[in-house]
């Protein structure tokens, strides 16, 4: 028996398949917004890490809730189109908070898009508000009225209905010091 051989073997093996589990790491070089590099730069300061940890979790985040999406055509579509239209075409540094938030599970999306609703609706109806009053038709307030409580509506029925809590509520609360930046 050749008890000194199994152990170096057995450790060998160990050293190997720790090997194979560290992941490979490759440059990544393409040229992005300039304020998304200084937020990167920001919050490695925040989180004390090297810039690339931080760059490297932000597409891991972003991966996850993309994957996500491609489960319900309509947000797949949506998504697509925001690429082309904000990133392919345009700046994308301003993106919707619904946007950003899409892939994200517990209906954050339909919430977001419900409020928005309920907020334009409500600035419409203050414009058309204005106008009335200067020229004393309130066909256009009554239609804008109308739209608001419906889409009141639809809000609070959908509250009803979709609950907000996370099963396990394992939520992080953090409070506004503990965001701001360091120093």
């Amino acid at each position: 028996m050749n008890i000194l051989g199994l152990l170096k073997k057995k450790y060998n093996k160990e050293i190997e398949q720790r090997d194979e589990d560290i992941r490979e790491r490759r440059q990544f070089n393409m040229i992005v917004d300039a304020r998304l590099i200084d937020e990167v730069k920001r919050l490695a300061a925040w989180f004390e890490t090297p810039r690339y940890v931080i760059v490297e979790h932000a597409l891991d985040v972003a991966c996850f809730y993309l994957t996500k999406t491609l489960r319900n055509p309509s947000k797949r579509e949506a998504v697509r189109r925001h690429l082309v239209n904000d990133h392919l075409l345009d700046s994308g540094m301003d993106d919707d908070e619904a946007i950003l938030r899409i892939g994200e599970g517990r209906y954050a999306s339909e919430l977001l898009s419900l409020a928005k609703s309920v907020t334009r609706n409500f600035r419409s109806l203050q414009n058309t508000m204005v106008i009335a009053k200067r020229t004393g038709n309130t066909m256009d307030f009554t239609n804008c009225e109308k739209r608001l409580e419906r889409s009141v509506l639809t809000l609070a029925f959908w509250l009803e209905s979709h609950p907000l809590d996370e099963p396990g509520n394992g939520e992080l609360h953090i409070n506004q010091q503990e965001t701001e930046s360091p120093g």
